[in-house]
């Protein structure tokens, strides 16, 4: 049977100037591996890091570059009082939890906001996506409701990318590593018509044959990874006041699912002493996200209109050898997302400013 779930929310936040932000050791680091100040949009404006009145962990893109942070899954490590919890041993089917706010069950909705470029990532499926051609990563950590509605008990996670610019650049990278493990990543930005209209494209390709868990009844490699993403931006200047983004995401993932050693060996006479493994399919994921972004500067503030459709199909086959027990797990969902923002921010005033946002979201089926 399918469920249809409607969300909406409307906010209006008047701030004023007092109060001390309270950053992670990681944050200020992050922030200190760049020649500039760090800027954030914890509250839906850009604001230095150090002037956010709130508990946040933000991680600049040379800090996640530095560290080979490749994974929200990776970055986690380095926020205080954020943690992973994988119920399947794969990182599409894990909950995070922060500051102790988290779901039993990977059937729940997780207790915290999940925000890409704004967008919210609502499924009770984490979808953590390859981290690719991030510009930083801010992890808020207490209740958001205020400003971010659905979930944001716990707290909200932002993952901003890089957008496109008016100048010509690129970049590829190529890591090989054991098990016949090859990774490619590119990106490539270029003005299209000058100081008008921009395009950035971005793709990984991660390829990996090999690995340490071989199936000792079949053979099969178990902890095989075939995943490839692009994503494609672009970007309109209308006038000096009217800015239009457009984004594309697509993502074909294909990874092991859990990975069970057994308490028992293979019968005897048949390979003794090897491990059994239980798992012998993986997880196969393909999502497909649209979505624009308009900023329109009007009166004495910014008006932010987010349109986005998201669609991820998931596929988890997981058998169990017969000298470990018998049946198997299968787990398959499919949820489309549309998911609509328009919020106005006022201009950063000496004693007094303020945000409006509504979004509702539309969810199923599950």
């Amino acid at each position: 049977m399918q469920k249809l779930k409607m969300g909406v929310c409307g906010t209006l936040l008047a701030t004023s100037m007092l109060g001390m932000p309270v950053v992670s050791a990681y944050a200020a680091e992050a922030a200190a591996h760049q020649d500039d100040v760090l800027i954030v949009t914890a509250r839906k404006r850009e604001e230095t890091l150090l002037e956010v009145p709130m508990s946040i962990a933000a991680f600049s893109e040379k800090f996640l570059e530095d560290l080979r942070v490749n994974s929200l899954e990776d970055a986690l490590q380095y926020a205080a009082n954020v943690d992973f919890d994988d119920f399947q041993n794969d990182s599409f089917s894990g909950s995070i939890a922060i500051r102790g706010v988290v779901r039993l069950t990977d059937v729940e909705e997780p207790g915290y906001g999940l925000y890409k470029d704004g967008v919210y990532i609502g499924s009770s499926v984490v979808g953590l996506d390859e981290f690719t051609d991030l510009a930083r990563l801010e992890i808020l950590k207490g209740p958001q409701g205020g400003l971010y509605g659905r979930n944001a008990i716990g707290g909200a996670i932002n993952v901003i990318t890089n957008q496109p610019v008016n100048k010509i650049e690129g970049r590829f990278a190529f890591t090989a590593a054991n098990f016949d493990r090859q990774e490619y990543r590119g990106t490539i930005n270029v003005p299209i018509i000058a100081d008008k209209f921009f395009v950035r494209i971005n793709g990984f390709l991660i390829d990996q044959d090999g690995g340490k868990a071989v199936s000792s009844v079949t053979g099969d490699q178990l902890d095989a990874v075939h995943s490839a993403g692009l994503r494609g931006q672009a970007k309109l200047l209308v006038n000096d006041d009217i800015d239009v983004t457009w984004t594309a995401e697509w993502l074909d993932a294909d990874q092991p699912a859990a990975i069970i050693l057994s308490s028992r060996t293979t019968p005897p006479g048949e390979n003794e002493g090897a491990l059994v493994y239980s798992s012998e399919h993986g997880v196969k994921r393909d999502v497909l996200h649209l979505y624009q972004t308009l900023n329109w500067r009007v009166g004495e503030g910014t008006f932010t209109n987010i349109v986005s459709f998201r669609s991820m199909d998931v596929d988890s086959r997981t058998g169990f050898s017969p000298f470990v027990g018998t049946g198997g797990a299968v787990r398959q969902s499919e949820q489309d997302n549309w998911f609509v923002e328009a919020r106005y921010v006022s201009d950063r005033g000496e004693d007094f400013d303020y945000v409006v946002v509504a979004f509702p979201l539309k969810t199923g089926p599950l």
